[in-house]
């Protein structure tokens, strides 16, 4: 089939969002490698990851990521280094961070939402 030219196919946008379980539980060191694998053969464009550790050296989204995301970090975090991120493949145009700790039972310090306008190159 010829398409005109005006015409544009888009790629498929990959989304993830997956909680990593803080690092303290579960045998971090095994789960690490597992993951880390998973994401890249799933390949995600953009992802949301809760319960990343940022802190004293260590970067975890950057570590099971590597080094082709953009990450936008919640501006809380747990007082043990513990967050969210949003990551994307492509830069990051306008970033709003939304309070979720609507009432007083709400006690985790980075329970927000991250929305973000993604820049993705044309189709």
């Amino acid at each position: 089939m010829v398409m005109p030219r005006h015409q544009h196919v888009a790629a498929p946008l990959r989304v993830l969002t997956f909680n990593l379980l803080s690092a303290d539980h579960a045998d971090w060191s095994r789960r690490r490698e597992v993951i880390r694998d998973g994401l890249r053969q799933l390949q995600p464009d953009v992802v949301a990851l809760q319960e990343t550790v940022w802190g004293q050296g260590y970067d975890q989204a950057k570590d099971l990521l590597g080094s082709d995301y953009q990450v936008v970090r919640h501006s809380a975090r747990s007082s043990d280094g513990v967050g969210a991120v949003l990551a994307s493949r492509w830069p990051f145009g306008m970033v709003r961070e939304l309070d979720l700790g609507v009432t007083s039972r709400v006690t985790l310090p980075w329970s927000a939402a991250v929305a973000a306008e993604v820049e993705l190159p044309p189709p």
